[in-house]
């Protein structure tokens, strides 16, 4: 499963689609972590509005597609999604009397892999597994730091890759926006929506997304047609 953000309705606007990935980014790591996405989604929305005050679809797809790559779904995320009160809350509103919990999980660089899913193989954990969670849940500092023991797997690595090629692709194409390249910066954009699964999934998946934008890229360097070529069409 993907990120996702804790209301379910649609935003109403852009500056809400932002503050609702904002707030996530922070529970997520921190404020720093939530500037970093908050700052290039403001750099996007100033230089689409000097080529079209009334367009929005660059910066929103910037704020869209920034925060799918910076809300992966690591292993502390997972704890944090278990353990912040929303999951427990979720339970009881939906069992009454006792119950006990079973947790089918893998885990990042142990064990096998399941063959279907690209993922490791899901093993059964009890109850005792909440507090080991909470912990966990607590050592998100450690996220992108040498420390990090879930940071060298190959999966961690490509999420690491993507984000810092988002960020120079994004800071190439405000460089080169008008108006005849707003759509197509845009569209690319939005290419980490593409970016989906785990495993070998996800990366056939980040594979294709930068073949795609090596070819969106490729027609905004290429020449414009002349005004006189464009009328004649």
């Amino acid at each position: 499963a993907e990120p996702e953000l804790p209301a379910h309705r649609l935003s109403r606007d852009v500056d809400e689609l932002v503050e609702r990935r904002r707030d996530y980014l922070v529970a997520y790591q921190d404020a720093a972590y939530a500037r970093r996405y908050t700052e290039l989604v403001a750099r996007a929305r100033e230089a689409e509005r000097r080529v079209d005050a009334g367009s929005t679809a660059f910066a929103e797809a910037v704020a869209r597609g920034w925060f799918r790559l910076l809300a992966r779904k690591d292993a502390y995320e997972v704890a944090r999604l278990y353990t912040d009160g929303e999951f427990e809350r979720a339970l009881r509103a939906t069992f009454d009397g006792d119950f006990r919990l079973r947790f089918h999980l893998g885990v990042p660089r142990r064990g096998p892999v399941d063959p279907h899913t690209g993922e490791p193989a899901k093993h059964r954990y009890g109850a005792w597994l909440m507090p080991m969670l909470r912990v966990l849940a607590r050592l998100k500092f450690l996220r992108d730091t040498p420390f990090d023991p879930f940071g060298a797997g190959a999966e961690r690595r490509l999420e690491r890759e993507l984000i810092a090629e988002y960020e120079a692709t994004i800071a190439t194409l405000l460089g080169q926006l008008d108006g005849r390249t707003l759509r197509v910066a845009a569209e690319i954009a939005a290419l980490p929506e593409t970016i989906r699964g785990f495993g070998p999934i996800r990366q056939r998946n980040a594979q294709a997304a930068r073949k795609r934008q090596a070819e969106l890229m490729a027609t905004l360097r290429a020449p414009a047609p002349p005004a006189a070529a464009l009328e004649a069409a």
